[in-house]
């Protein structure tokens, strides 16, 4: 008699967890569907987040906020070539490139497209004299571009360090010619160099600095 006692509470208990595991396994079927209900719905999202953040399908692993400011930066490079085109004869002009180098991340590459090759160059490239006025060109770019937006406000000085001496004579005067202009439209130009020629340029809104 007493094992059947023991044998039918035993039998009960089992029942008891095999109802408590099957209401489990319902509990845990019911959650998964809502979780794949909450997956398909904002998938859609998840994958924006993905693209803005640089990650998923992305495959410049460009985030937008870098994305905004390429696009600004293209602005920019069209302000340049227009006076890079005249620096150099026409033989240069700028080009963004999103080229990827290893694991980085895309962003505000620059390469010269050499007009007389038909050749695309890193900027490294270049002689000192050319590096001058591009970086010059940019600078100036990157003034104009900000009064644009800015509602018409300008950067009212420009200082310039160095470089002058890599310049032959032609691309030198039309360097200081472009100076010159931002003179008379009211800018301050300060000029850093130990070319002795930039001092007979020199007035009363443009300043030549004397290097030591």
């Amino acid at each position: 008699k007493k094992e059947m006692e023991a044998a039918t509470h035993e039998h009960g208990s089992l029942r008891s967890q095999v109802t408590r595991t099957k209401q489990r396994v319902l509990d845990i079927g019911s959650a998964l569907a809502r979780n794949a209900e909450c997956i398909n719905e904002t998938a859609d999202a998840v994958r924006l987040g993905q693209l803005v953040s640089g990650n998923g399908d992305n495959q410049l692993n460009l985030d937008l906020a870098k994305y905004v400011l390429i696009r600004r930066f293209a602005e920019v490079l069209a302000a340049a070539n227009t006076e890079l085109a005249r620096f150099s004869g026409g033989r240069y002009s700028l080009e963004h490139t999103d080229a990827k180098k290893g694991n980085a991340k895309s962003g505000l590459g620059v390469r010269v497209h050499d007009m007389h090759t038909n050749q695309v160059r890193d900027v490294g490239t270049l002689s000192g004299g050319e590096t001058f006025y591009v970086s010059l060109s940019l600078a100036l770019a990157l003034a104009e571009v900000v009064r644009a937006e800015s509602g018409g406000v300008d950067l009212g000085t420009l200082f310039v360090d160095e470089g002058f001496g890599t310049l032959d004579p032609d691309v030198l005067d039309d360097v200081m010619h472009t100076l010159e202009g931002l003179r008379a439209g009211g800018r301050t130009v300060g000029i850093v160099s130990h070319v002795t020629e930039l001092k007979s340029r020199n007035n009363a809104k443009q300043i030549a600095f004397p290097r030591q």
